[in-house]
């Protein structure tokens, strides 16, 4: 059985902290990972069961008032698969077999 993944980013660093305190005062989650992913766009990933995320997720796009309305993206990945979890080192993932 797969996991319940969610992932907001956004070009502001303090777009994405404001969602992410959004997120963890609206619903039952665990912070798993930030990241820095390119060209100044950095992103959070939360976990838990498929209706916390939902709404976590909804809590941090509905606070959003960024300045060109489209600077922050929530995407939900339900039923993730461990090995791909071990692609990019999230927990619950497995190792690569080298």
């Amino acid at each position: 059985m797969g996991r319940t993944v969610g992932v907001v980013e956004s070009r502001s660093y303090a777009d994405v902290l404001m969602a992410a305190d959004r997120m963890a005062k609206a619903a039952d989650i665990r912070f798993v990972r930030y990241e820095n992913v390119s060209n100044g766009v950095v992103a959070v990933v939360v976990e838990g069961d498929t209706a916390n995320v939902q709404l976590a997720l909804a809590a941090a796009k509905n606070g959003h008032s960024g300045a060109d309305g489209d600077s922050l993206r929530a995407e939900l990945l339900t039923h993730v698969p461990g090995d791909v979890l071990g692609i990019f080192s999230l927990p619950g993932g497995r190792p690569w077999d080298l």
